[in-house]
């Protein structure tokens, strides 16, 4: 079965790259990928994302355990939380910038541990949010679509415009998994002007998906589904 994707999904600020062949016989894609194979190493690079459904019952808030929101907030967040019009899809926009954030943060260092507390928001202006852990911190920007809260946490806010993002629907019977990797294969390749076939998503190191053209890593890329409802951020590279 196929993923129904949302009519005009968000897609950033970004040229496509094609997939023209240079004298030497390498397409763009070949080259670039070359270029930035070891791109996803480097601390300062990277995207994560998490999607909630507020549509599944696990997001109702009878259905929590009542030290769910001592575990997982901070002391400033649960004074927000009291105070709030809308509690619940706080609580949820709060938990996915966390989750996105803990998602950026594992690919500068393997060993961060998603201690949910840590994580601690902050609401800048234009709806944008830092997320700190100790001395790190990240942006994340929050989209609201329906049922659907989509966190996307990058270095930082200017780079924001690299990212690419698409949100789906799982449809009963379906693999989320798949439906998710078949999304974000779709959109990147419309963007990059290639054909879906030559890209591959596979889990790398620490279980980071990879997205590959050729064979070669390209940018940075970042999966997550819940309830009836997947989405990715793909983070092009630099250059």
């Amino acid at each position: 079965m196929q993923v129904r994707i949302d009519a005009n999904p968000k897609v950033y600020a970004f040229e496509g790259v094609g997939n023209r062949s240079d004298r030497y016989g390498r397409t763009r894609v070949q080259e670039i990928g070359a270029d930035r194979r070891q791109e996803s190493l480097i601390s300062g690079f990277g995207v994560g994302n998490d999607v909630v459904d507020l549509d599944d019952p696990e997001t109702a808030t009878e259905g929590l355990n009542r030290r769910f929101d001592r575990r997982v907030f901070s002391a400033d967040e649960l004074r927000r939380l009291a105070v709030a019009d809308d509690a619940r899809t706080l609580r949820w926009t709060l938990w996915a910038a966390k989750e996105s954030a803990y998602k950026l943060a594992k690919r500068s260092d393997p060993e961060t541990v998603f201690a949910h507390s840590l994580f601690q928001t902050d609401l800048g202006e234009y709806g944008c949010w830092t997320v700190r852990h100790g001395e790190w911190s990240c942006a994340v920007s929050v989209s609201h679509e329906g049922s659907a809260i989509h966190a996307i946490a990058t270095p930082d806010h200017c780079d924001r415009q690299r990212v690419i993002t698409g949100l789906g629907h799982v449809l009963e019977g379906d693999d989320p998994s798949a439906r998710v990797r078949e999304l974000a294969t779709k959109l990147v390749a419309r963007h990059l002007q290639i054909e879906p076939a030559v890209i591959t998503i596979t889990a790398g190191e620490h279980r980071i998906p990879v997205l590959r053209v050729d064979g070669q890593p390209l940018g940075h890329l970042s999966l997550s589904h819940h309830g009836t409802l997947s989405a990715f951020a793909w983070m092009a590279p630099q250059g």
